[in-house]
């Protein structure tokens, strides 16, 4: 089994390309059937399931990661983060 390639600035698990990050998040995704915990109880649905939503590219380590924020999350932070820096900068 190949070892996984961890990137040094996330310590996220990088894939070499698009395609195979997206192999594995949807494997996660469709392949994970455990309806039942340990004890026999039921499991609500989507509770215990990984949520990985989309797969990005890391220019730290030149793969790439999978990630559950959305584009639109990842939009708010950015402008949160440099609203932030200006507000200091005016200070």
């Amino acid at each position: 089994m190949e070892r996984k390639r961890k990137c040094l600035a996330t310590g996220k698990i990088s894939f070499p390309n698009m395609v195979e990050a997206r192999i594995v998040m949807y494997s996660l995704k469709w392949g994970h059937k455990r309806f039942r915990d340990i004890y026999g109880k039921r499991i609500k649905h989507r509770q215990g399931r990984p949520q990985q939503k989309r797969a990005y590219y890391c220019r730290h380590c030149q793969g790439y990661h999978l990630t559950r924020w959305t584009r639109n999350n990842f939009k708010e932070y950015r402008e949160w983060q440099e609203s932030e820096i200006s507000e200091e900068r005016t200070r």
